[in-house]
């Protein structure tokens, strides 16, 4: 059977493809599929849009023989498409399921023409996030079941329903409570969560705009199913108690760095789309590229594109050549990442993507021969830089423009101080002297794996015991600065008395501590 020729479904400006099962069999071989196109300016064209991983959804088995390989063949117009597994097993259970079988789906490896760069390039920069806003429900597909799904599902939505504690009342009852979670659901259920949060899937860096833009999202793992109100608001439940904790502590065999990060991340993206109503798209970009850095793309370039979603409404990526995705031959990852530094320096209100620039040791891409300069992020490099916080209002540190300055957004930009020269690839920026770092402590990514910290330890012991600034003591004063004495909301400074002070105090006492400190 020849493969399928895409060129007889062309797409005319707004328009994409649709596939639909339209003979079931008992082998997914042997099941027929037809592809049509739709107009997304046609509000009768119902379909769901598929958001999934292509490859293995769990790094074990049996998943873990899976690869990003098209080794599957399927038959769609009488012709050959081949398809990956992981996909296969989504295609399979639509023809097992009743409601499923009679709708129409956009699953992108089926829809755009893979061999076609300039469509997927069109299709990126135009089309993405009109295609999952337009559609009637998104199915973010984790993959086939195994013997966890149905309890970690239960399990999540027992945590969603459940009331949260204030946080005066997890302090009171924090001994108990944490009790109260073994036996809530058991260890066995908690285990099952884990195993869910595990899968590959939320690693992906287009989940970001398929999970953030539509207005219905359904999550499915073979043929269970949940609502993606009960993720986020599970994954806000342990994100913010006592649950964090334990989930934290059920013992490194069970919970790897995956899962530790992926219980967070429906909560960022409600969070995600939150801003998108609210803030500057460069702001937007630049935020979601930053929390979003330890996610993984298979084009390293789609770090970026993969976000260009979350702005189409704001801004015509398509027209801008900066950001304008390119794929094929024209491709350069290190390009990619060039560019869009440039435009987000022109573009955002501040300088926050320089404290994104990692160590050229760190970096992986290159354009030629060449490094990136030095004020261009490498994306690709997944492991978190410094604070990782967006948003801070309350600070303004700017030669040109005080917090109180009144000027609208393009007279601020008129006069920005960061000059950025394309040709020479360099920024020129104004600064000021403040002070010089004379001594170093642990990173935070040591800490983090639970190591001792003797030079945090020397650095406190060596601050008076009032520190004179402020007249606090210099404990407090530690903390106070590791946080940048700022609230949750990013504007004010902590009030004192702080039960974050207290627990510093507790954590800092009994963490390891090396002997020649």
């Amino acid at each position: 059977m020849a493969p399928l020729d895409y060129f007889r479904l062309p797409l005319q400006p707004n328009e994409i493809r649709l596939v639909s099962l339209e003979a079931s069999a008992e082998t997914i071989t042997q099941a027929k599929w037809k592809l049509t196109v739709a107009s997304l300016a046609d509000k009768s064209a119902k379909y769901y849009a598929v958001s999934y991983r292509w490859g293995q959804p769990l790094d074990e088995e049996p998943f873990k023989s899976m690869t990003n390989d098209r080794a599957s063949c399927i038959h769609i117009n009488g012709s050959d498409v081949m398809v990956t597994k992981n996909l296969s097993d989504f295609l399979h259970e639509v023809q097992r399921d009743k409601k499923l079988k009679e709708e129409e789906f956009w699953i992108d490896a089926i829809c755009i023409n893979q061999e076609d760069p300039q469509e997927r390039s069109r299709q990126v920069s135009t089309m993405m996030g009109k295609i999952y806003r337009s559609a009637k429900c998104v199915i973010a597909w984790l993959g086939d079941a195994d013997s966890h799904t149905q309890r970690a599902f239960d399990h999540l939505d027992h945590l969603a329903k459940t009331p949260t504690l204030s946080s005066s009342e997890t302090q009171l009852v924090s001994t108990n409570h944490s009790a109260s979670i073994k036996g809530d659901g058991d260890g066995h259920c908690w285990e099952s969560a884990i195993k869910l949060f595990d899968r590959t899937y939320w690693n992906r860096s287009w989940i970001i705009q398929e999970l953030v833009l539509p207005e219905n999202v359904t999550v499915r793992c073979g043929g269970h199913e949940k609502d993606w109100s009960v993720f986020w608001k599970a994954s806000h439940k342990i994100s913010t108690s006592d649950w964090r904790a334990h989930f934290n502590n059920l013992g490194t065999d069970m919970v790897s760095r995956n899962t530790a990060r992926n219980y967070g991340i429906p909560t960022v993206l409600k969070a995600t789309r939150e801003s998108i109503a609210t803030e500057h798209w460069s702001d937007v970009l630049l935020h979601t590229l930053i929390r979003s850095r330890d996610f993984e793309a298979t084009n390293e370039e789609d770090k970026v594109y993969a976000l260009f979603g979350l702005i189409e409404d704001s801004v015509d990526v398509g027209k801008m050549p900066l950001l304008r995705p390119k794929y094929g031959k024209d491709c350069n990852p290190a390009k990619t990442y060039l560019n869009v530094a440039v435009q987000l320096l022109r573009d955002c209100e501040e300088l926050l993507i320089l404290s994104c620039v990692e160590g050229r040791s760190f970096q992986k891409v290159k354009i030629g021969d060449d490094p990136l300069p030095s004020w261009a992020p490498d994306w690709s490099v997944r492991k978190p830089l410094g604070l990782r916080i967006t948003g801070y209002k309350r600070y303004c540190a700017d030669a040109c423009f005080t917090e109180d300055t009144k000027i609208s957004r393009e007279q601020k930009l008129c006069t920005w101080p960061a000059i950025v020269s394309e040709c020479d690839l360099t920024v020129a920026i104004c600064g000021l002297k403040v002070d010089e770092i004379s001594f170093r402590g642990e990173s935070k990514l040591d800490i983090q794996k639970g190591s001792s910290f003797p030079r945090l330890l020397k650095l406190l012991l060596s601050l008076p015991t009032q520190y004179p600034t402020t007249e606090e003591d210099g404990l407090e004063a530690f903390w106070r600065t590791l946080i940048t004495n700022t609230d949750k909301k990013r504007r004010t400074p902590i009030k004192s008395p702080s039960p974050l002070g207290r627990g510093f105090a507790k954590w800092f006492l009994e963490s390891p501590l090396s002997a020649d400190a």
